[in-house]
Formats: structure tokens, C-alpha cells, sequence
């Protein structure tokens, strides 16, 4: 006997299309909601891992120096011209002290140039008592809103001191 059985037709309904096009939108959303405050976090981790380098890279100058480098912002541009700092006995802000003991010399990640203190994007900061046997690293951290340290007219939320 030759029935005739209704051919199955394959393929997906309008439903099952539409519900697969509302989940990925949901997650779709999800993401782009949740990737900035990531994003965020990361340049952050990165921030306090340029600094954990800096510090053993200062560790290394202390040893063969007997005392940190001059106070400076650590690209090697150093403060006004006016500041106290200029008047540290052996201080050379011709050239970055550190770049024979860390190369490249950290940046944050949002770094541009040119550089305004006061701006959302920072550069790491660094001081330097009046002897050279203690430092200060400054950064500026994304997660953390309040800005309780200010240096050199720069407003930093995060510091690492000489251990």
C-alpha cells in the first residue's frame, strides 16, 4: 500500500528563532554592560603590578646607589623648576635614573600626552624623602573613586611606600 505520509518539512519555527534571537540579545547586553567595570579592574591590576616592578627596580638603585633617585614623575620629567626637590644634593633629571634598571619604564595604561594633572588620565607618581632613604609610588586607580593623596598639583588614590 502506498500511503501517502505528509512529508516533514525541516527546519525552525518562527518561535524557536525568535527565542533563540531574545537569549543571545539577553547575553549580548549582559556583556556590554559588565566588560567596562572589567576593563577597569584589569588596568588597575596592571597599575599595581607596574608598581610592584618599579619597587624592585628601586630596590636594585638603593644597593648599588646607597640612596633612591631624585623625586621625579617616573618618565623622568621631573617637577617645577621652583620645587624644593631641585635642591637635593646629586640630583640629575636629564635622563630617567631608572631606565638601566627597568626598561621600558612603566606607564599606566591610560596614559596620553600630553599630560594634565587633573585630567581622567594620570601617569604614576614618585617622591623621595629629603635624604633618599625612603620613596612614595603614586598611581591613579579606576575603582577607586576618592582622591586623598596630591602631589604636585596631580591627584592620586592608590601609594606604595618603601617596604
Amino acid at each position: 500500500m502506498t500511503g501517502s505520509q505528509p512529508k516533514k518539512k525541516s527546519g525552525f519555527t518562527l518561535i524557536e528563532l525568535l527565542i533563540t534571537v531574545g537569549v543571545i540579545s539577553i547575553l549580548a547586553s549582559i556583556v556590554v554592560v559588565v566588560m567596562p567595570a572589567q576593563l577597569k579592574k584589569a588596568r588597575d591590576t596592571q597599575r599595581k603590578s607596574d608598581l610592584a616592578k618599579v619597587q624592585k627596580a628601586l630596590v636594585l638603585y638603593y644597593q648599588d646607589k646607597g640612596r633612591y633617585p631624585c623625586g621625579q614623575f617616573l618618565d623622568g620629567v621631573g617637577p617645577e623648576l621652583d620645587s624644593p626637590l631641585y635642591e637635593l644634593d646629586n640630583c640629575d633629571f636629564s635622563e630617567p635614573p631608572l631606565s638601566s634598571y627597568i626598561n621600558p619604564i612603566p606607564e599606566d595604561p591610560k596614559a596620553e600626552l600630553p599630560f594634565v594633572c587633573g585630567s581622567q588620565f594620570n601617569r604614576y607618581g614618585y617622591t623621595v624623602s629629603d635624604h633618599g632613604d625612603t620613596y612614595t609610588l603614586y598611581a591613579k586607580l579606576e575603582t577607586i573613586k576618592d582622591t586623598p593623596y596630591e602631589m604636585f598639583g596631580c591627584s592620586y588614590n592608590y601609594k606604595v611606600e618603601t617596604p
